[in-house]
């Protein structure tokens, strides 16, 4: 069963759930964790409350890390916290993050992004629809604000969370 995350962001994008992989929705959910977190929030206990296998969580949130839209603090009362409010985190800047690397980057590569090196691309006929689809999916998620998607208790972030 996918997250309730996962279908605001159909809704929102009018695109069937299926396109957001495991990944941005384990993204999603460890940032509501973060954000709901009175202070820093342990690598485990996100595991355990999402659910979420620890070596999985590791690599996606490295990944955020690496976009500074999580710090990370060392020692006692150590943990992940925001680098900045909700409503300044777009849903493009999260899935892009933990879905493509910096060395593929989406624009450059095949749709969905997987693809290094097409061997049809001088003859496809599809990819102009492809990329025009990438660029418009892109657009979107660069409205949405994660305020919308992630309730916080730390923040009424709600408000301006989806820019036009």
């Amino acid at each position: 069963m996918r997250h309730k995350i996962v279908d605001v962001l159909s809704k929102l994008l009018y695109i069937p759930y299926v396109m957001f992989s495991v990944k941005t929705e384990y993204a999603l959910r460890a940032l509501s964790q973060i954000a709901n977190s009175p202070k820093t929030t342990k690598r485990s206990d996100i595991a355990e409350k999402e659910n979420i296998p620890v070596h999985f969580l590791e690599q996606i949130l490295l990944a955020l890390k690496k976009k500074n839209i999580i710090i990370s603090r060392k020692g006692p009362g150590g943990g992940f916290e925001l680098a900045k409010p909700l409503s300044r985190i777009t849903l493009w800047e999260v899935f892009s993050a933990v879905e493509f690397s910096d060395n593929e980057p989406l624009a450059e590569s095949c749709y969905p992004g997987y693809i290094k090196e097409c061997h049809v691309e001088s003859d496809c006929h599809i990819r102009s629809i492809w990329i025009q689809l990438r660029k418009d999916m892109e657009a979107s998620m660069k409205k949405i604000r994660l305020g919308i998607l992630l309730p916080s208790g730390k923040q009424k972030e709600a408000e301006n969370a989806v820019s036009c």
